[in-house]
């Protein structure tokens, strides 16, 4: 008799590669031999759109006060590879645009989101 038991096993990961190989790892700690991995959400959360959103407000914010026009910054285009990681796409963003305005925002982090009375709305 074959018998199909299916089970989320969350894990905390920066992306689908890393994700796969914890639940491999606790999977193999359990004695548990074959399984199948999927990765069943890959969207944003509420909480990283919030975030992002907070992100390039202050970004945009900082640049315009700094005098720099989007034209004019970006024209020669940034180097971003295909990622659905935001931390990569972040650190690439930034340390593009740090390199040629000298302006860096750092990533909200979920305290200062939270005070942000925008998002409480």
């Amino acid at each position: 008799m074959k018998v199909e038991v299916k089970f989320i096993l969350e894990v905390e990961a920066e992306n689908q590669l890393e994700a796969k190989e914890k639940v491999s790892e606790e999977m193999s700690m359990k004695g548990i031999t074959q399984f199948e991995v999927r990765i069943l959400d890959e969207k944003r959360t509420g909480h990283q759109n919030d975030t992002l959103h907070l992100y390039f407000t202050q970004l945009a914010e900082a640049l315009n006060d700094a005098g720099f026009d989007l034209r004019k910054t970006i024209k020669e285009g940034i180097d971003i590879p295909w990622t659905k990681d935001i931390d990569a796409i972040y650190k690439i963003v930034n340390r593009t645009i740090a390199r040629r305005t000298g302006v860096s925002v750092p990533f909200p982090s979920i305290e200062e989101l939270t005070q942000d009375p925008d998002w409480l709305k």
